[in-house]
């Protein structure tokens, strides 16, 4: 008799992407006035720590809000290394959203990020379509 084992893998982030040709530091600024946040450059996600070693290799932008709780990272989804998602390569940028209202929260956000001209895609992510999700450590 065989017997199998299912792992099931939860995410605490939302997953938004984004479609933009605009460089990093022009989209984060765009970024940070429609949504009236502070996103500010890091190479040093601890998030995603234990894939890496060293500091972070793509262009990442990080926001905590000590008020309401809540984190948000802007991450390029490729450089000269290849791709961060590998399952999302259409995809120019990823948005990571960890707080308690965060499906509410990403709807706010692509709603107010589309108007925008220099993006020219963003939805929710379903990490269903990531295969990789369970080496995607989020802490």
């Amino acid at each position: 008799m065989k017997h199998s084992i299912k792992l099931e893998y939860k995410n605490n982030y939302l997953l938004i992407g984004l479609v933009s040709t605009a460089k990093p530091h022009k989209l984060c600024s765009m970024i940070n006035k429609a949504l009236d946040t502070s996103l500010t450059r890091s190479s040093h996600i601890e998030e995603f720590s234990g894939m890496f070693e060293g500091a972070f290799p793509y262009p990442a932008f990080r926001y905590k809000d000590p008020v309401l709780k809540y984190k948000f990272l802007l991450i390029a989804n490729h450089n000269s290394l290849g791709y961060f998602l590998k399952e999302c390569k259409e995809l120019d940028y990823l948005i990571f959203i960890n707080s308690s209202d965060q499906e509410k929260r990403a709807e706010n956000y692509i709603k107010r990020l589309k108007p925008l001209e220099i993006i020219q895609l963003a939805f929710i992510v379903d990490w269903k379509r990531i295969k990789s999700a369970k080496t995607l450590i989020i802490e």
